[in-house]
């Protein structure tokens, strides 16, 4: 995917994905869900266990404008932990407009972002959202994608 599609498709509202260090040879899968009450805010869960579906625990939160992963006491791990900074670094970069470095790998979790729905065609897997939910928030992400082009 390519630096707009991954953004669009973390700030979907409700995305699924791993992110993978080569570099450090581990990986952890993240769930992030947009707040329904304050919709800038972006709660973040990571997986712990096997159940892929609900071995989720929470461990912080963003802005849609800055994305910087905030920690708290309810988070299930602490600031320094390798689940916490590989995604903190991962919104880092994707914040200040950068391509992933080769050691990190970016892994969708084929469905839509949005709804999480199964992705079947190759503009919506590769987008990361469905042609429906892509037509809702059209207009948001369009903005973002020129305001992105900007500073190419």
């Amino acid at each position: 995917m390519k630096f707009e599609q991954i953004l669009t498709f973390i700030q979907a509202g409700n995305s699924t994905f791993t992110l993978q260090s080569t570099k450090l040879d581990t990986r952890y899968t993240y769930n992030i869900k947009q707040d329904k009450k304050c919709l800038q805010r972006f709660y973040v869960k990571v997986m712990y266990g096997n159940d892929n579906e609900k071995d989720y625990r929470f461990l912080g939160w963003f802005y849609e404008d800055n994305l910087t992963l905030r920690y708290s006491d309810k988070s299930c791990a602490k600031f320094c932990d390798s689940c916490f900074v590989m995604l903190k670094k991962f919104l880092e970069i994707l914040c200040n407009c950068k391509e992933l470095p080769a050691t990190c790998k970016f892994y969708p979790s084929g469905k839509c972002g949005r709804c999480g729905r199964k992705l079947t065609t190759p503009e919506s897997i590769e987008r990361g959202v469905g042609p429906e939910c892509y037509l809702q928030g059209r207009e948001k992400w369009s903005e973002k994608e020129n305001i992105e082009k900007e500073y190419e």
